[in-house]
């Protein structure tokens, strides 16, 4: 199925289309096919789960948390399997 791609700064960018979603003052933003997901992809994204991933700010640092233990978020490739720092233009 087709993929996402999402840059991370102080918010994600579609790297394909440019698209912006500012992550703003929310303390976790979820990211999944779901209606009510802060992001909701398009149902073509079929490796996409209903809720794959939240994205939670903490102490001014932005963590990534896999909400799909069969289906994890990628993470400069490499699957999510535990709370983990994002660093500036990281890529999902």
């Amino acid at each position: 199925g087709a993929r996402m791609s999402l840059l991370v700064s102080a918010e994600l960018v579609d790297v394909a289309s440019g698209r912006r979603y500012p992550l703003g003052a929310a303390a976790a933003f979820v990211v999944g096919r779901s209606e009510t997901a802060d992001l909701t992809v398009p149902p073509t994204y079929t490796t996409c789960s209903r809720e794959h991933f939240r994205i939670v700010r903490a102490g001014g640092q932005f963590f990534v948390e896999n909400l799909a233990p069969h289906n994890p978020v990628l993470l400069g490739g490499q699957p999510v399997v535990a709370r983990t720092p994002l660093s500036h233009n990281a890529v999902l």
